[in-house]
């Protein structure tokens, strides 16, 4: 039986349990699970942070059959690293995600910046979310592009997971000193491979170490992984056409750091032919909205200046660098599918393969300039 064939039925999930955690979700006894049924959940959402699979449940109260269905989490790989990203992910849904949801909800109504949580077993075997698609919240798919007013919407979540995480530290000090950017080796260890393949193709490429670490700066919960496959997408309706919101998932890698993680990052992670011009609005753009959210939200230490906060993202260009070398040509390639990492680390001549592509070549040489 495969990894994945395994992840189906995640040990714990029964009858008995889901119509527990349900009832105390909705606070409602008389509701009762009448069937269920495990598979494995679809879209964009590549194996970093574990397996997701959608859990169909149908439920019964005074005789009317109700349908419904939840996401359950599980980790990927029983490795370290595998079990630290998920125990990372449920210790903030723990102690924090829930609550600045709250925050997030009491200055903009209707808006959240994850989904809600159901539930986390005993054990720590796995966490239970809302399924996010009951709300129209979904993948992304191939007939939009993300272009600026969708990027905006973006940016503009994060400033509210930023400002309501920052907001939450400010009024309970060292509240998230404990989350700290250490989960994420295998990582490091899919730079390394990529970056030989690299070297090959390219010379005098810049040298990329994350030692940047200023505790000066205004700083908040970082998501840490910022792109597509980890943003739900809530459109206006079925044309796709205007973006209404945005969910964050996969909080596997969240960490207390510099917001200009996750926007060098997501603003990299868009392939664009005038992306400083859009880099310099969406920065612009984000840092108004957390302005914003932070004086709406009473944050009581110093909001930095426009030039401070430019000052601090261009710190961090590191992290759009990592995006741009090691991700991208991916993406550009048509190889993007070789990143689900449950599938093993991509081969040398993969990589070798990626950095021949004619396409990106030229993307890399306009971006390395």
């Amino acid at each position: 039986m495969t990894t994945e064939e395994k992840s189906r039925r995640p040990k714990g999930i029964t009858l008995r349990y889901l119509e527990k955690i349900i009832q105390e979700y909705h606070n409602d006894e008389t509701l009762k699970v009448k069937d269920f049924e495990i598979k494995p959940s679809k879209g964009l959402a590549f194996h970093y942070g574990g397996l997701a699979n959608k859990v169909y449940v149908t439920l019964h109260r005074d005789n009317v059959v109700m349908k419904t269905s939840l996401i359950v989490k599980e980790p990927f790989h029983d490795s370290e690293d595998g079990i630290l990203q998920l125990e990372n992910e449920m210790a903030l849904y723990k102690k924090v995600l829930p609550i600045l949801n709250n925050k997030v909800i009491e200055v903009k109504k209707g808006e959240k910046v994850c989904p809600n949580l159901i539930a986390i077993n005993d054990t720590n075997d796995f966490i239970i979310m809302e399924d996010s698609s009951l709300y129209r919240y979904n993948f992304s798919n191939s007939k939009w592009k993300m272009d600026l007013s969708k990027m905006k919407v973006v940016v503009k979540q994060l400033a509210y997971l930023h400002s309501s995480s920052a907001v939450y530290e400010n009024r309970n000090p060292g509240s998230l000193m404990e989350f700290h950017k250490n989960n994420h080796k295998h990582l490091d260890r899919f730079y390394e491979i990529v970056r030989k393949s690299l070297e090959k193709s390219f010379n005098n490429l810049p040298v990329i170490n994350e030692t940047v670490s200023n505790t000066d700066h205004f700083n908040c919960l970082v998501h840490g992984s910022v792109w597509e496959p980890n943003i739900l997408f809530k459109l206006e309706n079925s044309s796709n056409e205007d973006l209404k919101s945005v969910v964050f998932i996969n909080y596997h890698y969240g960490f207390y750091g510099s917001p200009a993680i996750d926007l060098q990052k997501f603003i990299h992670s868009v392939i664009s032919e005038n992306s400083q011009e859009i880099e310099k609005e969406l920065v612009e753009f984000y840092y108004y909205e957390l302005n914003d959210m932070l004086q709406r939200m009473v944050y009581k230490n110093k909001i930095p200046s426009l030039e401070e906060f430019w000052s601090q993202y261009r710190e961090y260009r590191i992290y759009g660098l990592q995006q741009i070398l090691y991700i991208n040509p991916f993406v550009i390639s048509g190889k993007i599918q070789s990143l689900d990492l449950i599938k093993g680390f991509p081969s040398e001549s993969l990589c070798d393969e990626v950095f021949k592509h004619e396409e990106v070549v030229e993307y890399l040489k306009q971006n390395l300039k």
